[in-house]
């Protein structure tokens, strides 16, 4: 007979030893062992292992959930749509009310993910019942999308507790009735973002919008004027709605008098194609180059978007605040300078940003002497950026005529196009 060896008491240990012990298990046997017994359970939940967001994801192409992590530790990934055969699948869970006969569990190692495979007939019922054991155990934010041809019973989903208390939710596809908004939004509470890109029923106003911190609505005709002036979003595009000059007027008004409002952008789509803007009303004044810069600057998806204010009309509130209404891009933007000069203040952040480029093209220009003259001066960190720009433009513009391989070549040209992206020059500036 093999030698017995004596088991160890885990559960048995005070919870800092014993919570120390399970930081040094992996994401997915975390899982695993809470799944052991409604003690374990309740265990695993005490070592306050802290998701940074559980995002759900409700398509009929793909369905998953996936839990991120605050502390350095592996990505959970449970995917219902995986493909593989369920043959294939051979082991079980129970979580919940929900028991999984098919199940395959991966360690991918090399990209920190533990993933499950699952097959089961009600994604949507598996799904709530294995994000409500998740968040249960990893406490942490949930971000939802789902698509509205994924289900008939999305009340179901959206009666479970921890479905009605979330960071954000999208929706895409299809169109939304006023039966199916009810089913969604009737208990529903979100804290930061809500994006709604169907098409919806123009009986319908969706309460939550007009306390979200962003809102994005690709169908706003439900919404009136005082629905407009209710809204306190600090970042709102709404499209295809019935608001007229008057309208957007008094929403402009309503700032002024409101110094307490966190409205920072608000994009108006707009059907009427006249670049004309009539705001006589509001005291507007036109561009004064020492009150703000030509251009707004904004981040949307981690991409720098800019609109050309030049030709905005500037509105300032008692405290100080100036905004600009602005038509751009067949779309009317009402926008505040948090930041008058956002370009200039983005040039003086890039020698901190560009700092390991330079001393990544260092090490190559050591390690590589083939470098030419044009590379070494985009090399040089004292160079100006239009400089840097012009040169990197003549460099490019040699490189489709003539193609000469090396591996210094090459490596170094992967640095300059980051830089180049980085840098992101706009030449209406003077910049010393």
């Amino acid at each position: 007979m093999g030698a017995v060896h004596p088991t160890f008491p885990l559960i048995k240990l005070p919870v800092v030893p014993r919570t120390l012990v399970f930081s040094l298990f992996e994401s997915g046997d975390l899982f695993d062992i809470s799944l052991c017994s409604k003690r374990m359970t309740r265990i695993i939940k005490e070592t306050r292992t802290l998701a940074n967001s559980h995002y759900l994801l409700f398509r009929t192409c793909q369905s998953l959930i996936q839990v991120k992590f605050i502390k350095s530790r592996r990505m959970i990934w449970f995917d219902f749509t995986s493909g593989v055969p369920s043959d294939e699948m051979k082991e079980e869970r129970t979580v919940g009310a929900c028991h999984f006969k098919h199940v395959q569990k991966i360690s991918q190692k090399d990209v920190e993910i533990d993933q499950f495979n699952i097959f089961h007939l009600d994604v949507q019922k598996g799904m709530a019942e294995l994000s409500k054991h998740l968040v249960y155990i990893f406490p942490g934010p949930i971000q939802t999308e789902f698509s509205v041809i994924f289900s008939q019973k999305f009340g179901e989903l959206f009666a479970y507790e921890h479905m009605q208390q979330l960071e954000t939710l999208r929706i895409v596809g299809g169109i939304m009735l006023k039966n199916l908004l009810e089913q969604v939004f009737g208990n529903l509470k979100i804290q930061k973002k809500l994006v709604v890109e169907p098409d919806t029923d123009d009986e319908y106003v969706i309460e939550q919008a007009f306390q979200i911190d962003e809102l994005f609505l690709a169908n706003s005709r439900s919404w009136t004027q005082d629905h407009l002036l209710r809204m306190e979003c600090r970042i709102a595009h709404l499209y295809d709605h019935f608001f007229g000059y008057d309208e957007i007027r008094s929403f402009a008004e309503n700032w002024l008098l409101s110094p307490n409002l966190k409205t920072e952008r608000v994009r108006f789509g707009w059907r009427n194609r006249s670049t004309v803007l009539e705001f006589d009303d509001l005291r507007t004044k036109k561009w004064d180059r020492t009150q703000r810069e030509r251009k707004y600057l904004y981040y949307e998806k981690n991409e720098l978007h800019r609109v050309d204010c030049t030709n905005g009309l500037d509105i300032q509130r008692h405290d100080g605040e100036l905004a600009t209404l602005v038509y751009w891009g067949r779309s009317i933007y009402f926008l505040v300078w948090n930041e008058r000069f956002p370009e200039k203040k983005r040039l003086s952040q890039l020698p901190e940003k560009l700092a390991s480029h330079y001393k990544k093209l260092e090490e190559l220009n050591r390690e590589y002497t083939d470098s030419s003259s044009l590379e070494r001066l985009l090399s040089n960190s004292s160079l100006r950026y239009d400089e840097f720009v012009d040169t990197y433009k003549v460099l490019r513009g040699m490189d489709a005529e003539v193609r000469l391989s090396s591996v210094g070549r090459s490596l170094r040209r992967r640095v300059f196009d980051q830089m180049y992206e980085i840098i992101d020059y706009q030449d209406y500036l003077e910049i010393g």
